[in-house]
C-alpha cells in the first residue's frame, strides 16, 4: 500500500477525536457494521480524507480494536507489472500521520 500523503495536523487530532467517538468494534465483528452507519458525516470525512491519502482506497469500513485501534478499510491495487487485486487494509492513525516504521519482534 502507497500513503500519497500524510493526515495534517488538523485531520490528525479529528482522527483521533473520531476513534474515541465512533463506535468500535472488535476484529472479528467487523462484519456486522450496520450499513446505516455509513451515511453520517463522521463516515463521509473519514473516508473523504482517506480516499485522498490512500493510493487505490475504495472505502473505510470502521475502527477495529484488538492491540490498538485500527482504520479497516477496502482497496485495489494496480501495478501494470504485477497482477491487479482487491485487498482490506488495516493502517494506525499514527501510521496516517507519520508514515510506516519496521516493526521487529
Amino acid at each position: 500500500m502507497k500513503l500519497k500523503r500524510f493526515l495534517t495536523d488538523e485531520e490528525y487530532l479529528k482522527f483521533k477525536e473520531l476513534s474515541k467517538n465512533m463506535e468500535l468494534v472488535s476484529e472479528k465483528a467487523y462484519s456486522s457494521i450496520l450499513k446505516s452507519d455509513t451515511n453520517n458525516e463522521n463516515f463521509n470525512y473519514i473516508t473523504k480524507v482517506l480516499k485522498d491519502i490512500i493510493d487505490g482506497f475504495r472505502c473505510f469500513n470502521a475502527f477495529v480494536k484488538n492491540d490498538e485501534i485500527r482504520l479497516h478499510y477496502n482497496y485495489n491495487y494496480d501495478d501494470k507489472n504485477m497482477i491487479s487485486f482487491s485487498g482490506v487494509g488495516y493502517i494506525t492513525i499514527e501510521e496516517l500521520k507519520n508514515g510506516f516504521t519496521a516493526q521487529i519482534k
